[in-house]
């Protein structure tokens, strides 16, 4: 008799599972296979899939006690006229299908000296210090140069000065 009990159990285990995979497999299998879209609030922007499977995002650190003086993640020029120093610059590049390079130029013309420059030519960051900080009297610039518009990409010049009041945020350090 304990054997019929057992089978007994054993069949009404295995219909539970059958009857349970029949009606939550189809949901799980759609929901594993769907694609899921981050999209920030307000806007069409998407957060992407690098090709090495990453969650692509877009980050920048602001030095400690530094202004943010400029940021964009768009090839229109930024400037800012007037005195001061600046003290560091970032790139961020997310996706790339061609090099980003990034120029910071004495004044505020476009085709102003060249202080400094930095290329990416794939997803990546550059951050650079200027150890003592460029002092300028006349203000500076900033050109980037990208081959397509299928580049995603975010600078930011961090400094004192040029007119920019210093803001908490600006205060604050984020990390990557």
């Amino acid at each position: 008799m304990n054997l019929r009990w057992r089978d007994g159990r054993i069949a009404a285990a295995v219909l539970a599972g059958v009857v349970l995979v029949g009606l939550l497999g189809p949901p799980l299998a759609n929901a594993v296979t769907n694609t899921v879209v981050i999209e920030g609030a307000g806007s069409t922007n998407k957060a992407f899939v690098t090709n090495s499977g990453l969650l692509g995002t877009l980050s920048f650190t602001i030095l400690n006690g530094e202004n943010l003086l400029v940021s964009s993640s768009s090839v229109a020029n930024k400037s800012h006229g007037g005195v001061g120093l600046i003290s560091g610059v970032s790139l961020d590049v997310v996706r790339s299908s061609g090099p980003v390079t990034i120029f910071l130029r004495k004044g505020t013309s476009p085709s102003g000296q060249i202080i400094w420059e930095g290329t990416l030519s794939g997803p990546g960051n550059i951050g650079y210090s200027f150890e003592n900080g460029l002092f300028l009297t006349g203000g500076f610039i900033v050109t980037v140069e990208t081959n397509t518009a299928n580049n995603r990409f975010h600078y930011s010049v961090f400094g004192n000065g040029f007119g920019v009041k210093a803001s908490s945020a600006s205060r604050s350090v984020f990390g990557h």
